[in-house]
């Protein structure tokens, strides 16, 4: 049997245990290990509220986690979210991908933006449609 990751939005008191699951994320893609810097980075996000980042989890260990980054588009006069970071096997960012629908709908956002092109295609699975090639939109 497949165990379905549960989400949240994370909190100060989950700082920690993202902090080392994005500083690995962080060294595999090519940047040196800073954890002091990571944790610095991740706590302000949460504090100030200037992003929003969900975790997954299974039996109470964090195994990924999403962070949105608020944007604007000015054409269209609505709010994006800019997808910056997915980490976890599919299965979890299929889940993530879940809440980054669920946050454009709470929000009233146009949809997501991402440079990355296997994280469009995973928008695309979780319901978003291709709007151009790094604006994925959700139907309202």
């Amino acid at each position: 049997m497949v165990l379905i990751p549960t989400t949240r939005k994370a909190t100060l008191k989950d700082v920690n245990s993202i902090s080392k699951l994005f500083n690995n994320y962080r060294i595999k893609q090519s940047n040196k290990s800073n954890l002091k810097s990571t944790l610095d980075f991740l706590s302000n996000r949460l504090y100030l509220n200037d992003s929003e980042i969900f975790i997954a989890m299974e039996n109470h260990i964090i195994t990924g986690m999403i962070q949105l980054l608020p944007s604007f588009d000015t054409k269209e006069l609505k709010r994006i979210w800019i997808l910056s970071d997915i980490i976890g096997d599919d299965l979890t960012q299929d889940v993530l991908m879940t809440e980054a629908m669920s946050l454009c709908k709470r929000t009233e956002a146009m949809g997501v933006m991402t440079l990355n092109q296997e994280v469009g295609i995973q928008l695309e699975r979780a319901g978003f449609r291709k709007h151009t090639d790094h604006m994925y939109i959700i139907n309202q």
